[in-house]
């Protein structure tokens, strides 16, 4: 398991509810709902496979659970643009030379 370099990373995760149990809470899925994602919706039982927890639609090897929980976008490889993908980051949300 990561650590992370600073408290953004889980920004998303503190001031949002979970609604429905589905791995993902509610202020990152309105967040991401041009994605696809609505809070409204368990999307463990929705029709798209890429909107469930455990899925990577963007292949940085991170599931959806695992963006919510770091504040990354789910269609984005790699969040801060550093050549890294968010999955292999060490921080995804900085530049990796955040230490």
């Amino acid at each position: 398991m990561k650590t992370c370099c600073h408290r953004a990373c889980h920004t998303w995760r503190n001031l949002f509810r979970w609604h429905n149990g589905d791995g993902m809470n509610d202020g990152w899925k309105y967040q991401h709902r041009n994605a696809g994602f609505d809070p409204a919706v368990d999307n463990a039982t929705d029709l798209n496979p890429d909107n469930d927890a455990d899925a990577d639609p963007d292949g940085d090897g991170l599931t959806n659970a695992q963006e919510c929980e770091w504040g990354t976008n789910p269609s984005g490889l790699d969040e801060n643009h550093d050549g890294v993908p968010d999955g292999y980051d060490t921080c995804p949300t900085r530049h990796s030379r955040c230490r």
